[in-house]
């Protein structure tokens, strides 16, 4: 099981690279738009809202597989596609540490202090 001193270190072991450009360049196309891994990740998955309303994330992460699969379960952008899991952060300009899904992703992977006497 994964353990993490801090929200840093869940940053520099599971968030691999940015994929902006790539995924720049697959949606020049407009042949993507009826794709799944578009839908995952440019369209809203709330069943209570109109016709899958198109969001726009504003970065592109590849990202861990566990990492990957919590961020799904939490409501994130997320696919798991061309062999891999790619997260669209909906915030930019601040450290994807300070990302509050990332604070919870710490949280409960991370390790328990022990108490000093």
């Amino acid at each position: 099981m994964r353990q993490f001193e801090s929200e840093e270190q869940v940053v520099a072991t599971e968030i691999h690279s940015n994929v902006g450009q790539l995924i720049q360049k697959l949606t020049e196309n407009e042949s993507c738009y009826d794709e799944e891994w578009f839908c995952e990740l440019f369209c809203d998955q709330d069943p209570d809202r109109e016709d899958g309303e198109v969001l726009e994330p504003l970065e592109f992460w590849t990202v861990s597989r566990h990492l990957g699969e919590f961020l799904s379960g939490h409501g994130e952008l997320v696919t798991n596609s061309f062999g891999l899991w790619i997260w669209g952060r909906q915030t930019s300009g601040q450290r994807i540490s300070l990302d509050h899904v990332i604070h919870i992703y710490a949280t409960m992977y991370g390790k328990e202090v022990e108490s000093q006497p």
